[in-house]
């Protein structure tokens, strides 16, 4: 498993990727979602809770996974999932 904090060609990256984890703004979300990667997003929640409410729906909807506050077993497992 390769971890990178920051690429600059994202698209090229996504289209490399077997997994991705990220939170969950608007446009990390729309890229991520065309890219067709399995994700698991790890919304924020504070000041605003809008990528919360839309990773859960994702997750709802069975896009993505949505884990809150997730304890470093339950990430590695929704990465292998």
């Amino acid at each position: 498993m390769k971890v990178h904090g920051y690429y600059d060609d994202v698209p090229r990256l996504l289209a490399e990727s077997s997994a991705v984890v990220s939170m969950a703004g608007y446009n990390s979300v729309a890229e991520i979602l065309q890219s067709r990667v399995p994700a698991v997003f790890l919304p924020r929640t504070s000041p605003r809770r809008e990528q919360l409410i839309r990773a859960r729906r994702l997750a709802e909807l069975g896009f993505a996974e949505c884990l809150e506050d997730p304890s470093t077993t339950d990430l590695e497992g929704a990465v292998e999932r």
